[in-house]
């Protein structure tokens, strides 16, 4: 089994490339592995495990990239720290997090607890999150950071066996799935810590549950179960559901999402797919606006 649950590394350019398992970032259900450049030109790495009540993880390179050197940048991702998301709530109510290290020999992260080396850490991802306190999320899928602003966003699906919200996932059950937004602190990819918000508690707008950042829920458009994110040229949120017609008695679909402004939160369905599909895959081409949607049956 544990050949199973890794990031793999391809050039989609090189027919001749070897894939490369990508063992430092965790062996877990990823969904995606999405980058982003820290300050000092390091290579930031977000995934979401997606499986209920497991966690959100960040792999933070040592070396760092360099423009137009393919070679020395395929090295990479062999070595860094991977860390896993604690998201907390300040005296004054607002959403604080902590990235925890995963560090063999670091906090419970020892032979006592059945760790014999870094390799072994990476394997057992998960109970390493488990060891160091991680917060378990309603299957964290998608995370993209916004090529305009830096913040980070993860789509929670949902999850129908919570007894016990937490701070970043407040429904139990958790029928419809949610939205986080968080900014790394000093907008560096590489900090360990940083602020956080809903941007999106998602489901039947009749539902007082459901929160659209604010905007008028009379506007907008039902959503449910987030799944895969994607940024347009204008810097909208778009994202692709996977669940809807089970909680909310319509397809799958395609929403957009203005981030900013008086729009921010103005869900707007743009598609829907067949009965019994799920919409996942959006992509935009280069000459906007022409998006493709992968219909998964």
């Amino acid at each position: 089994p544990f050949r199973f649950g890794w990031t793999v590394e391809i050039d989609p350019y090189d027919p001749t490339f070897t894939p490369r398992k990508r063992t430092a970032l965790g062996r877990y259900k990823h969904e995606g592995a999405t980058t982003r450049l820290t300050a000092d030109k390091r290579v930031a790495v977000y995934s979401g495990d997606d499986e209920v009540f497991e966690y959100i993880y960040k792999f933070v390179t040592v070396g760092r990239y360099r423009r137009n050197d393919q070679a020395h940048n395929l090295g990479l991702l062999d070595e860094g720290t991977l860390y896993v998301a604690r998201f907390d709530i300040d005296e004054d109510g607002n959403g604080v997090g902590e990235w925890l290290p995963l560090v063999f020999g670091e906090g419970p992260l020892t032979p006592e607890n059945g760790f014999a080396s870094q390799a072994h850490v990476v394997i057992d991802a998960r109970r390493a999150g488990d060891l160091v306190g991680a917060t378990p999320m309603d299957r964290p899928e998608d995370v993209e950071p916004s090529p305009l602003t830096g913040a980070v966003y993860a789509a929670l699906t949902n999850n129908t066996s919570r007894t016990e919200p937490n701070a970043a996932n407040p429904r139990s059950p958790n029928r419809g799935g949610h939205v986080i937004e968080w900014n790394e602190d000093g907008n560096d990819a590489a900090a360990t810590t940083f602020t956080w918000r809903f941007l999106l508690i998602c489901g039947d707008p009749d539902d007082p549950t459901t929160y659209f950042a604010g905007f008028p829920k009379e506007l907008v458009s039902p959503i449910s179960s987030p799944d895969n994110l994607l940024f347009d040229r204008r810097y909208n949120l778009w994202i692709a559901t996977d669940g809807q017609p089970t909680f909310l008695g319509h397809n799958d679909a395609f929403h957009v999402v203005p981030l900013s402004g008086d729009s921010r939160g103005h869900v707007q369905q743009f598609l829907s797919v067949p009965a019994g599909a799920e919409a996942c895959g959006p992509e935009l081409s280069p000459a906007e606006p022409t998006p493709s949607c992968a219909v998964q049956e």
